[in-house]
């Protein structure tokens, strides 16, 4: 029996995009990571949920946090001020209107931020949730995850692998209502356009769709093949097109 490309390897959701999108930039050690815009929300968000966690019924200062995420991640990065003020704007428009479409105060949390890691054929994945929340009426349990789609998201947010296993593992947790038919998981997916603005898709594991969860099995047994090809014709901007086009 071949030992898997993936052996002793835990998959990432970033490396798992990767190889969807194109699977030599997955081999060269690629990653599809969100935007440092992004991670900037997704990090300030995070904090929110575990300060709700903390202090509960208290009145949290989301642009407080959000300062102390754009000063850590600022330095990280080496920006300049002018850059951090403009991002520091950016952010705090995109985390008005999502705590206008999903306001924590209305829910129960349950979590802050988790890594489950669940295991597709032979091949353990670690995924992202930035946020468990309850409902205060129905049982059903809400995920916030952020998906880095920037261009034709809809797309990109309906066919992401990773959103579609963390629907998968999450649902078992939560009793199915019989009478109802409400769903046991919403899963709450934020991105963002090119103009940083936010978009906001929500999914529910009655909407589970076995023929893609079939394919992303596929997907996974491939990448244990070890076998990579580049995309033809490439469309991407990527460090690694000198080596499937060396002539260009």
């Amino acid at each position: 029996m071949l030992t898997p490309a993936t052996a002793g390897k835990t998959l990432s959701e970033e490396r798992l995009r990767a190889f969807v999108k194109c699977s030599e930039y997955y081999y060269r050690g690629g990653e599809h990571r969100g935007s440092f815009f992004l991670e900037v929300a997704k990090a300030t968000y995070e904090r929110v949920v575990v300060t709700s966690l903390r202090k509960p019924h208290s009145i949290i200062d989301y642009h407080k946090i959000l300062l102390k995420v754009m000063a850590l991640k600022g330095q990280e990065e080496d920006l300049l001020e002018p850059q951090i003020n403009a991002y520091l704007n950016q952010c705090t428009l995109y985390l008005k209107d999502l705590f206008e479409v999903l306001p924590i105060q209305n829910y129960i949390p349950i979590y802050g931020p988790i890594a489950p890691v669940v295991r597709v054929s032979k091949t353990p994945i670690q995924l992202q949730i930035s946020g468990l929340l309850r409902s205060q009426t129905t049982q059903t349990l809400h995920a916030i995850a952020f998906v880095p789609a920037s261009n034709a998201y809809e797309h990109c947010i309906a066919n992401d692998p990773a959103l579609h296993l963390k629907l998968k593992i999450l649902k078992p947790f939560v009793a199915k209502h019989m009478r109802s038919g409400r769903p046991q998981v919403k899963m709450h997916v934020f991105a963002h356009d090119k103009r940083n603005q936010m978009v906001y898709e929500c999914y529910d594991s009655n909407q589970t769709n076995l023929t893609l969860l079939k394919r992303i099995e596929g997907v996974i047994k491939t990448i244990e093949t070890g076998h990579h090809y580049p995309v033809l014709p490439c469309l991407y901007k990527c460090p690694y097109k000198s080596n499937c086009y060396p002539n260009e």
